[in-house]
């Protein structure tokens, strides 16, 4: 279940910046585009582990009583990552 909120956190963080995020700096393809390496952006890291602990901790979206949203600091820990207003980019 781990894996699977890795992933989901992952993908959630390269939609919110439009970059294709990698696990190593190594790994980042020689050619342009806007990429990051998870081991060069401490910061993605830590986004990535807050939001595994968030879908851990509430693995329902909402309750009867009360609808749960991602962590504010999440945000403000990809803000400076984001490339372009992704709202306006097509989905896959």
């Amino acid at each position: 279940m781990l894996t699977l909120y890795g992933e989901t956190a992952k993908k959630l963080i390269e939609n919110k910046t439009g970059r294709k995020l990698f696990a190593l700096k190594t790994d980042i393809p020689e050619e342009n585009g806007w990429y990051a390496s998870i081991d060069d952006c401490p910061d993605l890291m830590l986004a990535m582990l807050l939001l595994v602990t968030h879908f851990n901790d509430n693995p329902s979206a909402s309750t009867d009583i009360t609808t749960r949203t991602l962590p504010f600091s999440v945000k403000d820990l990809t803000s400076p990552y984001i490339v372009c207003d992704t709202s306006i980019l097509p989905t896959p």
